[in-house]
């Protein structure tokens, strides 16, 4: 990945670093509470340092407790930021970084004003625009796959000088593509481990997929 020119504000350089480091990041989620301390023991052991949880989680709280708690060197973003609220509340839980899955000013604004790292979202290269004249430069591409995947995104570079965090229907064979582009810091994905698993406590298939990604992420970071 290509550094950006220059200091950005609105904590964008240091949103900038953690994702960066962090290249592969899983979005956790359960139906069951036990499962989450199961998953996020996995992902601990293969390696991940950073992940991801909706706030519409029903074990959101729960999850964020567990991890302040047993893994204090785990980063957590808290996905699906709809409303200020859900800024506040992700903010007061104390997690790393809050994302969006829309491009809303409102949001844009509260973060910068509040001083909370904060991650907007885009679809296309109009909003990409709009994003931008508000200082962000680390940006969430959502929903990747539907909008045009990889393709697109690399479109964006040089002309754009940002950085994207890469969501919404990335399977496991298509991060690479993804992780290979300049403008890619990282790719954010729920498609690790499905719901579907979760709901058929398919702890072997888990397993299987969890270490089929710790490759991806070794491999990732010895470009």
């Amino acid at each position: 990945m290509i550094e950006l020119a220059g200091d950005r504000g609105c904590f964008q350089d240091r949103i900038l670093k953690l994702i960066a480091a962090s290249r592969i990041i899983p979005i956790v989620d359960a139906v069951k509470p036990d499962q989450l301390e199961r998953l996020v023991e996995l992902y601990y052991g293969a390696g991940f340092r950073t992940l991801e949880i909706k706030m519409d989680s029903r074990f959101m709280e729960a999850f964020v407790s567990t991890v302040h708690r047993d893994y204090p060197d785990v980063s957590l973003l808290a996905g699906t930021c709809r409303s200020t609220m859900d800024i506040r509340r992700a903010s007061f839980l104390g997690m790393d970084i809050m994302i969006s899955p829309v491009f809303d000013p409102a949001l844009v604004e509260y973060a910068c004003l509040h001083n909370i790292p904060y991650i907007p979202a885009v679809r296309n290269a109009a909003m990409l625009a709009q994003v931008m004249t508000l200082g962000y430069s680390v940006i969430k591409f959502y929903p990747a796959e539907q909008e045009g995947g990889a393709p697109l995104i690399g479109g964006f570079y040089p002309e754009y000088d940002v950085r994207f965090m890469a969501s919404g229907g990335i399977t496991l064979d298509r991060i690479p593509e993804y992780l290979a582009l300049d403008n890619v810091a990282a790719v954010c994905t729920s498609h690790i481990v499905s719901p579907r698993l979760m709901l058929d406590d398919n702890w072997t298939e888990i397993e299987k997929r969890v270490k089929q990604a710790e490759k991806l992420l070794k491999e990732s970071k010895n470009v």
